[in-house]
């Protein structure tokens, strides 16, 4: 059986078992699923470039990404949404390649696209083996060789481009500014994660100049990883790796000045938009990615978005609910979403939410834990299921430091070791009732699709 399929079964047979795991035999445990033996090779090259490599000889694909630490939370004062400019002026055309899309296409490229986050700018493809020099090559003259053909002419033609992204997101997607409005109570003004969520972008005051700049101080080997996961010869491909890119040059990218310690201000805020129903979301600040309590709460959402399916949608006060961390590298936001059921008050579903997050917090149990390692596991098997998932989870291991080896962990170790007592403690500790930022959504036909924040209030009654 090829290890592909394997995997799949694996994942099947979790999802067979792992909703009903907590309900059907309390008292037992499922098993923890085994990794796949893919050894990853860890280099770094005479520029600073780091390269990950995780040969599969039973893969049929294979997958190159490069991600930069840079994203939308480095953009200058004034300049919001050049990091997304530049990901697409830098994606579509280089001084060697004027079409770069299609020649990937050419080649055969599939899962072939660019994002930028608030921390990271990535770039990456999945093309046959025989091509792995081509997606080489292109990354290779993106990170080198694509400021200098950044001209205005060309930045007033993707301007309609990334205007046209934000308008989706934000003005015709159904509560497309609500993220704003929390953002902005969960972080100070100053922080580059609220001004990141500002609802206009600054894309018509943004110069070809401005480009140039941002891609020679930030897309630089020292500053990137690049990941390549699937079939291919280990020797050949790093042979490449140093053909391509070690020659490149690596200044030092500027370091991040240090943010002062701030705290978030609880807050309810009430948005009304042209919904169908009624929600809540509730946010609280929390450490940032790669930290003791990152990891702990990264089990907790799990472990609390079946509790509240319990307290929630088996009592009919929700029609949906969840519970996330996403980590970040300044900090995460640990994110609770509710449907409210029809008739209900959102107000109800908040009293019973942070009831369950408290009591989350007294009794959790070390079969609980247990029960979430699990689930990040499968997550994980699931996501290593293809080379371009892959990719990502090396690029997020290795911005833990986590560089591999013959039996890589794949991101996994730090939730390892991890107590009920700790996951308790840092739900005490983070996600009280005090900080969080509280967003009720109320159907309003007459508002507009996006939203309107109505009125905030303090965080308690």
């Amino acid at each position: 059986m090829r290890r592909g399929s394997l995997l799949r079964l694996v994942i099947l047979l979790g999802a067979l078992v792992s909703p009903a795991v907590a309900t059907a035999d309390p008292g037992s445990l499922p098993e923890l699923p085994e990794l796949p033996e893919l050894p990853v090779t860890s280099v770094v090259l005479s520029n600073g470039l780091r390269v990950l490599l995780a040969p599969d000889p039973l893969a049929t694909l294979t997958s190159v990404r490069v991600s930069y630490d840079v994203g939308a939370a480095d953009d200058p004062n004034g300049l919001r949404g050049l990091a997304q400019l530049t990901e697409h002026l830098v994606a579509g055309q280089t001084k060697h390649i004027v079409r770069v899309l299609r020649l990937l296409a050419a080649s055969g490229a599939s899962d072939l696209n660019a994002t930028t986050t608030l921390d990271q700018t990535s770039y990456f493809e999945t093309l046959p083996p025989e091509r792995l020099e081509t997606a080489l090559w292109v990354e290779s003259e993106r990170m080198g060789y694509a400021a200098e053909v950044v001209t205005e002419a060309r930045v007033v033609s993707e301007r309609a481009v990334v205007h046209n992204e934000e308008r989706e997101r934000r003005h015709d997607a159904v509560l497309g500014a609500a993220w704003a409005f929390s953002q902005h109570q969960l972080f100070p003004e100053w922080h580059p994660y609220s001004t990141a969520a500002d609802d206009d972008a600054d894309f018509d005051l943004i110069h070809a100049s401005d480009v140039q700049a941002f891609v020679s101080t930030w897309y630089s080997p020292r500053n990137a990883v690049l990941a390549v996961a699937g079939r291919f010869d280990r020797e050949r491909a790093l042979a490449l790796v140093r053909r391509y890119f070690e020659s490149l040059p690596s200044p030092e990218p500027p370091a991040r000045p240090t943010l002062r310690s701030s705290s978030t201000e609880g807050a309810r805020l009430v948005v009304s938009a042209n919904a169908v129903q009624d929600a809540m979301v509730i946010e609280w600040r929390t450490p940032s990615f790669g930290t003791h309590d990152d990891a702990s709460l990264d089990l907790a959402a799990t472990i609390l978005s079946l509790r509240l399916q319990r307290s929630l949608v088996a009592t009919h006060l929700a029609t949906r609910v969840s519970a996330r961390q996403a980590s970040n590298r300044e900090s995460s936001v640990f994110r609770v979403t509710a449907t409210c059921a029809p008739g209900k008050a959102p107000s109800v579903l908040l009293k019973s939410i942070q009831a369950t997050v408290d009591g989350m917090a007294r009794d959790i149990t070390s079969a609980d834990v247990e029960r979430a390692r699990v689930q990040w596991r499968r997550r994980r098997l699931s996501s290593l299921e293809t080379v371009e998932g892959r990719t990502s989870v090396l690029v997020s291991n290795a911005r833990l430091g986590d560089g591999g080896g013959p039996r890589s962990s794949w991101g996994l170790a730090r939730y390892e070791n991890l107590t009920e007592s700790e996951v308790g403690q840092g739900v005490a500790t983070w996600l009280r009732p005090e900080r969080r930022v509280a967003t009720t959504t109320l159907v309003d036909h007459r508002a507009p699709l996006r939203g309107r924040l109505v009125r905030r209030e303090g965080a308690l009654p």
